[in-house]
């Protein structure tokens, strides 16, 4: 029995683009999880725009992984109080 090119082909292209895939993740997150840190830390100012992004990116990150990363939650929740504290400044709240 002959093996065909295309199944050659394709026998190297998916593990090459399954690879690509998953460092391009990682490295997004890793990312993501830095300029997260450095928004909390007060190093980089964010609009709520960026904030937005930023939530949403950890959220997606968190969803795929069977266990929740605590740490990731973490920053999820402080970030959502940085934006609402942008929306309605601390002052309004007491009032």
């Amino acid at each position: 029995m002959e093996i065909s090119g295309i199944a050659i082909t394709l026998a190297l292209i998916v593990p090459i683009a399954l690879f690509v895939y998953i460092f391009g993740f990682l490295c997004d997150r890793e990312e993501t999880r830095a300029r997260a840190d450095e928004i909390i830390i007060g190093i980089q100012p964010a609009t709520e725009k960026q904030l937005d992004k930023y939530i949403k990116r950890l959220q997606t990150a968190n969803a795929g992984l069977l266990s929740k990363n605590e740490v990731d939650l973490g920053r999820i929740a402080r970030l959502r109080d940085i934006r609402d504290e942008m929306v309605t400044p601390h002052k309004l709240k007491t009032q």
